[in-house]
């Protein structure tokens, strides 16, 4: 685990610090990446849901090919609409931040316009230490022609747990020198606010409503494939969450499991998911080698995606529902939860 400052590159841009933090003590300087730039990967995402609807926005820059994308998912009729915007060759110009923890998301493209605003700006990074550890944000969007003629537009405040915790992990491909993949997601956030969407106001107030902010800077190897679920909801009078995943990656030093109540982590080793591959709209199920946590995950959408460029290849699988289960938390005590919301998914890429 780092608790510090903690480079993904040395001052030659070759990866180090490989491993896990709770913390954002990971700098990621994009003009050290050894990788030519048609090979790195950068996306930033927010899910936010309430117990009728959940919503997607994604900022997704692949090199050869991106794309802005926006899901609406109505949880209790099972619909789903969506708007991707595709950009080809857009290599960094979508300007992703470099400082993840404290720099904003303007997008604009065509009529679309998606905003991720850092709220506050007391998270300070020095050589040595992190100090304020609580990340706030502003979701803004309009998105016209997301269903026909009709708009989705609104704006969400996300809101941290008091002094939460996140979770990063840093890896590298052991055939693949240059190659790295950092992930950081916080799945913690309580959302407020307001989407009006169908000419009707969907609102989320802050007690049964969330968000999960998850993204990647990866520099990619020849092929991969990622798998990666999150979900956020309360237990009793506490609110809890996950994020777990795992892919072609070393993930020996650190992986993104973690459990989290009230924004405090509990840290997991390796999680594997069982997939129906019958039918990906059958019960998912998820098991820690540890036997600290067990998921069962009962889909209610899916959502499929497909880029080809060149010789690069995305295709994304995601899944919409709900995760019961149980977890033994660090201190021995049980938690045991139903119907959480949640996405799972699986990602494959090759160059």
């Amino acid at each position: 685990e780092y608790e510090n400052y903690a480079p993904i590159f040395d001052e030659m841009g070759r990866s180090v610090n490989f491993g896990w933090a709770r913390n954002p003590v990971f700098k990621y300087d994009p003009t050290l990446v050894w990788a030519a730039r048609r090979y790195i990967t950068e996306f930033e995402r927010y899910f936010i849901f309430n117990p009728t609807h959940l919503f997607v926005f994604e900022v997704f820059d692949g090199g050869l090919i991106g794309h802005i994308r926006t899901v609406a998912v109505s949880l209790l009729d099972r619909k789903i609409v969506l708007k991707t915007e595709k950009i080809n060759f857009p290599m960094r110009k979508l300007n992703l931040p470099s400082d993840v923890t404290t720099e904003s998301v303007h997008i604009k493209r065509n009529s679309t316009k998606i905003d991720f605003i850092v709220m506050n700006s007391d998270n300070k990074i020095s050589d040595d230490r992190v100090t304020d550890r609580t990340i706030n944000r502003i979701i803004k969007v309009d998105v016209p022609g997301i269903k026909h003629n009709l708009t989705l537009r609104g704006e969400i405040v996300l809101s941290a747990p008091f002094s939460a915790e996140l979770i990063a992990a840093n890896s590298s491909w052991k055939s693949q020198k240059n190659s790295f993949q950092f992930l950081q997601s916080s799945p913690w956030y309580s959302a407020e606010g307001v989407m009006q969407f169908e000419n009707t106001g969907i609102f989320f107030n802050g007690r049964n409503a969330f968000g999960i902010h998850n993204l990647g800077r990866i520099a990619r190897p020849a092929q991969d494939i990622h798998y990666w679920a999150a979900g956020c909801g309360l237990f009793e009078d506490r609110q809890i969450s996950f994020n777990i995943g795992y892919g072609l990656a070393d993930s020996s030093l650190g992986s993104e499991n973690a459990f989290f109540v009230n924004g405090k982590i509990h840290k997991l080793d390796v999680v594997t998911f069982k997939i129906p591959a019958e039918n990906w709209m059958l019960p998912w199920y998820f098991k820690s080698n540890d036997n600290r946590l067990e998921l069962t995950f009962k889909p209610v959408q899916l959502f499929t995606s497909r880029f080809y460029m060149l010789f690069y290849t995305y295709r994304l699988v995601q899944v919409f529902g709900f995760f019961s289960g149980r977890v033994i938390l660090d201190d021995g005590n049980e938690i045991k939860f139903k119907n959480i919301t949640g996405v799972a998914e699986r990602k494959t890429t090759k160059n």
